[in-house]
């Protein structure tokens, strides 16, 4: 295996190359604050596709033959990362974003329901809530798992995608019970498309918080608690839930 960095002349935007098996592999990091949109010309020739290893599937991406190289369009949110692979994809196919248009549709109708992390994923009682949430001012010292509780109805089966606007820290979706996995960073998008259905559908939203407003509670001395100031991160769902329709 040959693995080398390569030199992607891009603000914020940094690029390793790996090279395994007559496969050139391409992984392009955003290390800025804000979303990278353009070219980039890299020196591999072929078909090529983006590897979303969150997922852990092929996406499509716009690319192009230039001079000895393929230029490929990319867009790359703060802090997040993809790889482009080149070479056939065999059986594997390639997953494509439906079109979600619209206004989002806000989900109404939350519960929610505390735990520490040391008691995962044993639950307090469930209570109503209102989204965003003031958790981080109605209990300041409290770090572990926030999980939130809603339905929604479908007339009928259809593409369906849920944005939440802002969280802290982690979370994890589960659709009528099954997981649609983990993301740690903004822009928090799922698409649930093939996990709701007809009639009513439960949504579940599991938020990890970090250890800093427990530790900053439970500081005792002065010196050390001046230093680290008061917390600064939010907790639970601080944005907005909401669908949006294909």
């Amino acid at each position: 295996m040959c693995m080398r960095l390569r030199s992607i002349r891009l603000i914020n935007v940094c690029g390793i190359f790996i090279n395994q098996n007559d496969r050139d592999t391409y992984l392009l990091v955003n290390e800025g604050t804000e979303e990278y949109r353009g070219r980039i010309k890299v020196p591999s020739r072929g078909i090529c596709h983006i590897y979303n290893a969150w997922h852990n599937r092929l996406e499509p991406i716009d690319s192009s033959p230039d001079g000895t190289g393929t230029s490929l369009f990319v867009r790359i949110e703060p802090r997040k990362s993809f790889a482009v692979v080149f070479g056939e994809t065999a059986d594997w196919p390639v997953y494509e974003m439906p079109a979600f248009m619209g206004a989002g549709i806000p989900i109404t109708g939350w519960k929610r329901s505390l735990c520490a992390s040391i008691d995962y994923p044993t639950f307090g009682p469930a209570c109503p809530v209102a989204i965003p949430d003031s958790l981080a001012e109605e209990r300041p010292g409290f770090s572990g798992f926030a999980r939130y509780e809603a339905r929604f109805y479908l007339e009928y089966q259809k593409p369906v995608m849920l944005e939440i606007t802002n969280a802290a820290e982690g979370l994890e979706i589960f659709v009528n019970g099954v997981s649609a996995g983990i993301q740690i960073i903004l822009p928090y998008c799922y698409d649930l498309s093939g996990m709701v259905q007809k009639g009513e559908n439960r949504l579940v939203i599991e938020v990890a918080t970090t250890l800093e407003r427990e530790r900053s509670v439970n500081m005792t001395n002065p010196t050390e608690k001046a230093i680290a100031g008061e917390p600064s991160c939010g907790s639970g769902i601080t944005g907005t839930v909401f669908l949006k329709y294909e």
